[in-house]
């Protein structure tokens, strides 16, 4: 078979199953019974249990709750943690802002692609300035790296 074939097949089937779920958040749906096997087939697919874990790993490291990193709390130290989580998953896992968005959501508060996208433009560009910070990033790629 072909290889190209293949990839595109798989990409098509995760794009229709992140749609559905995109909308099932939309709707407010997420606990309806109904949806329950389309989440759970998006959760199985989606790397979801290793991206909580990074997400539990980074919070640890600022010394926040992962909670407190899916809020849209505007504290310094939140907005790192939250930052660098959407980053891992967006440059290290090879998630796209609309897999991000979707997965964030379905822990808490819904996130747009678009406030994914603009937190990891912000946090790239204060990777570049901020010591602290980078040395922070440098653990969790380790971290990622490595596990």
């Amino acid at each position: 078979m072909n290889e190209n074939k293949l990839k595109k097949d798989y990409q098509n089937i995760n794009k229709n199953i992140i749609d559905k779920i995109a909308h099932i958040i939309k709707d407010g749906d997420i606990t309806d019974e109904k949806n329950k096997d389309i989440i759970k087939e998006y959760l199985s697919t989606s790397d979801y249990n290793y991206c909580s874990c990074i997400g539990e790993y980074i919070a640890s490291l600022f010394g926040v709750d992962k909670c407190d990193i899916l809020s849209k709390d505007k504290s310094i130290n939140l907005v790192h943690a939250r930052s660098l989580w959407f980053n891992a998953m967006r440059f290290m896992l090879r998630k796209s802002y609309r897999e991000i968005a979707v997965l964030i959501s379905l822990e808490d508060v819904s996130w747009s692609e678009a406030t994914i996208a603009d937190a990891v433009r912000r946090i790239e560009d204060e990777l570049k300035n901020n010591i602290d910070l980078q040395a922070k990033w440098d653990i969790i790629k380790k971290m990622i790296y490595i596990g």
